[in-house]
């Protein structure tokens, strides 16, 4: 993970990267093969946002999520406002791993995540199915 740092100065090291690149290297047993998995769906998706030091993408994340809250879901919404809950304590770290936190499950390996990023990784690198 120090040489995600040297990089991409813009970018810094963030708790759950380390999900992300653990997932690839669990995939592929190799270092560089991860930490290029890892460089390439972050520029491929525009994500460096969620990895700078003032968080600006997740900020924007967390907005909407909960506005869509407010819109789908007010009941909840209103509920979690009143007990002082913002939705970003509760996801937040969905976006910063990408899902891959959520999506581990209990089963070895992750079915659900190895289909999902499978899927994640043919259009990062352009593949088709």
């Amino acid at each position: 993970m120090c040489i995600r740092d040297s990089y991409n100065p813009e970018v810094s090291y963030c708790q759950g990267m380390n999900f992300i690149a653990g997932m690839f290297y669990f995939a592929f047993s190799d270092e560089a093969t991860a930490f290029s998995l890892l460089a390439g769906i972050i520029s491929h998706f525009s994500l460096e946002g969620l990895y700078k030091v003032d968080v600006p993408l997740l900020r924007g994340y967390m907005y909407k999520t909960n506005r869509l809250l407010a819109i789908f879901l007010p009941k909840f919404h209103a509920h979690i406002h009143n007990e002082g809950i913002n939705a970003s304590y509760i996801c937040s770290s969905w976006f910063l791993t990408i899902f891959t936190y959520v999506m581990q499950g209990r089963s070895q390996p992750p079915v659900l995540l190895q289909e999902v990023f499978n899927r994640f990784l043919i259009v990062t690198l352009g593949a088709s199915e």
